[in-house]
């Protein structure tokens, strides 16, 4: 009897909702992008050679993040956001030297999460719908530029209030220039935060 009165006692307080709740978030998006002044420059270095499979343009960038989260009554949030975004790109050269490009972005930033629950149980499940604004610094070769600009979002929360995986997907506007040569790495993330 008393191990039946604990048990429904910690199943209470487990399902209780808490107002306010605070959490570490790492990150992990797959991006596609295209970046169109470096893919027309990793075009021209290339164009003394036959490209035999593939293509030149960089069309995708892998980015990790951590960031804190900060939850009110499970209806709303505001995250922290430090990413490292990379976009590589490898040619083996035959009768020559074997070249290789990069595109990466720092970026940091606040975002803001609006929860709207999809079952009774709103603690459960629930649709994300966000935006934020992000401070990007974006680098190509010798090319470097900043930029601050918003992002959009949209996802599934599946909160059990200990882990709580976050499945999004995203659009930022990130795009500057380096004495008019541009840096884009505006497009479209899908990915998840992983929140404990």
């Amino acid at each position: 009897m008393v191990m039946l009165v604990c048990t429904s006692l910690i199943a209470n307080s487990q399902n209780e909702m808490k107002p306010f709740r605070f959490y570490v978030s790492p990150s992990i998006h797959i991006g596609f992008f295209s970046p169109d002044e470096v893919n027309t420059y990793i075009e021209n270095a290339l164009s003394s050679y036959e490209l035999t499979f593939g293509t030149t343009d960089l069309i995708m960038n892998y980015n990790v993040g951590l960031g804190f989260g900060f939850r009110f009554f499970n209806l709303a949030e505001l995250q922290t956001v430090t990413e490292y975004s990379i976009a590589p790109k490898s040619f083996v050269v035959t009768n020559g030297d074997n070249m290789s490009f990069t595109f990466s972005k720092f970026t940091a930033g606040l975002m803001a999460n609006f929860m709207i629950p999809l079952t009774s149980n709103e603690r459960k499940t629930s649709a994300i719908i966000g935006a934020g604004i992000l401070y990007h610094n974006m680098s190509f070769e010798d090319y470097k530029a900043t930029k601050i600009a918003p992002r959009f979002q949209a996802g599934i929360s599946l909160n059990n209030n200990k882990f709580n995986p976050q499945i999004l997907i995203s659009y930022d506007m990130a795009k500057a220039d380096d004495n008019g040569f541009e840096l884009d790495y505006s497009g479209i993330r899908i990915g998840a935060n992983l929140n404990f």
